[in-house]
């Protein structure tokens, strides 16, 4: 028997108008609220214009990193990583 897709076990209805998307939250793995590492793995050629990018914009890779989440987090109804890290 084969795992279930994640996809198919989303329940938690999101966005707006007949097209809304299932999510389902995930609970933390960790009960604090510090960062939690993660690896990302690139193509050598990405990870070189990632590199360039961030020179020219004099910032770090993780910076444009988190910009994409952002972006992903926040086309999908949810809080920026600042949002999702301030203290209430």
């Amino acid at each position: 028997m084969g795992r279930k897709p994640l996809l198919d076990s989303l329940d938690m209805e999101m966005g707006q108008g007949d097209s809304a998307e299932k999510v389902v939250p995930i609970k933390a793995a960790a009960t604090s609220d510090k960062p939690i590492k993660t690896s990302l793995y690139l193509p050598p050629k990405a990870l070189k214009r990632m590199k360039e990018l961030a020179l020219a914009q004099d910032c770090k890779v993780h910076d444009l990193v988190i910009q994409g989440v952002d972006h992903v987090l926040t086309s999908k109804g949810f809080p920026t990583v600042a949002e999702h890290t301030r203290k209430e």
